[in-house]
């Protein structure tokens, strides 16, 4: 039976909404710090936050830490007819991972 993992930390959870009342509160003039621990949001990321804010205007489109989105290689479109692609050559002939490694490339 596997086992399910739990997580031993609240660390980095806080919604949206909470995120943006507290932008605000913070361009009101209250402390960066004060603000933090009042709405549950690490200060540094409430920084980058505000930061945001200050630079376009709107977070409601940001995002904080590790985003999948940026690291693409492929389009969309590229990525599909790459698996149409090795999808096609794997029924005419063996297809191993290290040849379709070498057709991405």
């Amino acid at each position: 039976m596997p086992r399910q993992y739990q997580r031993k930390t609240a660390r980095g959870t806080f919604t949206k909404d909470a995120m943006v009342m507290a932008v605000a509160a913070n361009l009101e003039g209250r402390s960066l710090r004060k603000t933090a621990s009042d709405f549950g949001v690490n200060y540094k990321t409430l920084q980058c936050y505000v930061k945001l804010h200050q630079k376009d205007g709107n977070i409601e489109k940001a995002t904080s830490g590790y985003s999948m989105q940026k690291k693409r290689i492929f389009s969309d479109e590229q990525e599909q007819a790459l698996l149409d692609y090795i999808i096609e050559a794997s029924s005419i002939y063996y297809m191993t991972p290290l040849l379709a490694e070498k057709c991405a490339t």
